[in-house]
């Protein structure tokens, strides 16, 4: 089948499939992802105070594009935001230090922030989608 591994070695057929899949941006692998989405962020959080938590957590200048839709009422996030990552490397450190957190007066009994691979890759993807 075309997803097998023969001896410790994907088969060309896989192999195949996997580049088309990346092709068509689907199901990115690990070494290509660079926009993250961060969930769970609590509703009183306003963009720019989101935004200046990456910079003093020392992703200043790590990050091209950001977007947190705002509530059209109130100015502050719906609960999610969208950070693309200058390269993977610094995407996984941003999901290794915040995934399962509680920042920004989170208590036990809310979520904890759960940082996933965004559905959409790359700064030229996330301006096609937001802006």
């Amino acid at each position: 089948s075309g997803s097998s591994f023969e001896g410790g070695r994907q088969t060309r057929d896989a192999q195949v499939l996997e580049l088309d899949a990346l092709v068509r941006n689907e199901a990115p692998t690990s070494d290509c992802i660079t926009t993250v989405l961060i969930r769970n962020l609590p509703p009183w959080l306003a963009p720019p105070e989101l935004k200046e938590e990456l910079c003093r957590e020392g992703f200043d200048g790590c990050f091209d594009f950001f977007f947190a839709p705002k509530c059209p009422h109130g100015g502050n996030n719906i609960g999610h935001a969208y950070v693309n990552m200058n390269s993977p490397a610094l995407a996984r450190s941003l999901m290794q230090m915040w995934n399962g957190t509680r920042k920004f007066g989170l208590s036990e009994l809310d979520e904890a922030l759960e940082l996933v691979d965004a559905d959409v890759q790359g700064f030229d993807a996330c301006l096609a989608r937001w802006c």
